[in-house]
């Protein structure tokens, strides 16, 4: 009986420990080894014609700032939650694995093509769009997703991984929260990416970016009350490289706090310009922030240095964040309290294309609210749909005391409608393209002095 219980024990001990080596410690799922064993197999089994082993590589977005913000249990307890939903979303003939960190897959053993997959994709995005509840807080994350499919038999399982990573990057290129296939194409395409990120670095180290400055204007009279600096970079050998493209890149290579550092003291350096126009006194002066710069330690530090070195009022610096700003959780409205005490005014910008309700209008410390391009498009198409949104969100944002930006006005029957409203500010490409800051200058009346040149520093990690 001693002997068969000792047998029972060792048994149990071993089974345990194969289950530690082959299973993910904090969700439960497989781990990489054990998720390639299974794809593996699964690759090299013989199978009818039609019927292909499919990867998705998952990759989570915004995951850095809650990790960073709540703290790496709150971090944990998202992981495991992504885990559950992740799970819950694909057939019990699938397998989710955890990669490390917040990279996840899923083998779909038995696909019939592209569209079989990429709907499975398009479920997994779903699942993760939804807001999670994560140590008391409530965060939004998303994810994006590659895909690659093999026909069987396949002889190298971990290429199929790679080819579902390089896909996984297309997608995250593309705008996140969405899924992009595997094309041979992606190869070139990702040691290009690469060679970009390491000439951003140079770029910043260099001062080869510029800034340039759209106007923003009093909507009942055009006359200018600020100006938006958005950055530029032309690239020597492949020109000009899209914000689109050069923002995503910039937080996932982990250069976005030292570009909006650089952005803050440039254009900083071009308002101390307009204020000697007679009327730059009270120009305010808007930049973007993302949610990893908000939310970095030495954030408060470098505004507080970059406005004293560069003699700007707090008062006159408008910083803009994106809805996904709300995925920092509660903290979000400590981080902005502080930047309102110091006397910086907060807009949120693109409203309506994220996931900020309108109880986060509320509790966050905001002055003025940015209607998404999206709704002005539509203001003068035949359908009166997006009329009444645009016309509800100024009437909402006036009762909650917030100013409104329109952005994005390209004619003249959305400038009407806008000012039939009660939009309060204007701004778009038909009362001022992005222009240079010596151009702003005149249009305060003042004399378009050139910038000095700064020099160049080097990229703080």
């Amino acid at each position: 009986m001693r002997n068969g219980q000792l047998v029972a024990d060792q048994r149990r001990m071993q089974d345990q420990l194969e289950h530690r080596a082959f299973h993910d410690g904090l969700t439960g799922l497989p781990n990489r080894a054990r998720f390639l064993q299974r794809l593996e197999e699964s690759v090299t089994r013989p199978a009818p014609a039609h019927e292909r082993a499919a990867v998705l590589f998952i990759d989570l977005d915004r995951f850095k700032p809650v990790n960073d913000s709540l703290g790496h249990d709150a971090g944990n307890e998202l992981l495991i939650a992504v885990a559950q939903r992740l799970s819950a979303a694909v057939s019990a003939d699938d397998i989710v694995g955890r990669l490390g960190g917040d990279e996840f897959v899923v083998l779909l053993d038995r696909v019939a093509g592209d569209e079989q997959a990429t709907t499975v994709a398009e479920r997994l995005v779903m699942a993760l769009n939804e807001p999670f509840v994560v140590a008391g807080h409530q965060v939004a994350i998303s994810c994006s997703i590659g895909i690659a499919l093999a026909p069987r038999p396949f002889s190298n399982s971990a290429e199929l991984v790679r080819r579902a990573d390089q896909a996984m990057y297309r997608a995250k290129a593309g705008g996140r929260a969405r899924w992009a296939l595997y094309q041979a194409g992606h190869d070139t395409a990702s040691v290009t990416r690469l060679q970009l990120e390491a000439d951003l670095r140079t770029a910043l180290q260099r001062d080869q970016l510029r800034l340039v400055y759209q106007p923003v204007y009093r909507a009942y009279d055009q006359s200018i009350v600020a100006a938006e600096a958005l950055v530029r970079w032309e690239h020597p050998q492949h020109g000009a490289i899209p914000p689109s493209t050069l923002i995503p890149m910039a937080e996932e290579s982990g250069l976005i706090v030292d570009l909006g550092r650089w952005v803050l003291r440039t254009a900083a350096r071009a308002h101390a310009l307009w204020r000697q126009a007679p009327r730059g006194a009270t120009l305010l002066l808007a930049v973007n922030v993302s949610p990893s710069q908000l939310s970095h330690p030495a954030f408060a530090a470098d505004l507080d240095r970059i406005l004293g070195e560069s003699g700007m009022p707090p008062s006159s610096l408008l910083l803009e964040v994106t809805e996904n700003v709300v995925s920092l959780g509660e903290d979000l409205v400590t981080l902005m309290g502080g930047l309102r005490a110091r006397g910086v005014r907060l807009a949120l910008d693109d409203f309506g294309q994220g996931q900020t309700s309108l109880r986060h209008l509320r509790e966050l410390p905001l002055d003025v609210l940015k209607i998404d391009k999206v709704f002005v498009d539509g203001l003068a198409g035949e359908e009166a749909h997006d009329r009444a949104i645009v016309r509800s969100v100024i009437g909402l944002a006036h009762e909650l005391g917030l100013k409104v930006i329109a952005e994005g006005i390209e004619t003249e029957e959305q400038l009407l409608l806008l000012r039939e409203m009660r939009a309060d500010l204007i701004q778009g490409y038909l009362l001022q393209r992005p222009t240079t800051p010596e151009q702003v200058a005149l249009l305060l009346g003042g004399v378009p002095t050139p910038l000095e040149p700064r020099v160049p520093a080097g990229v703080r990690s």
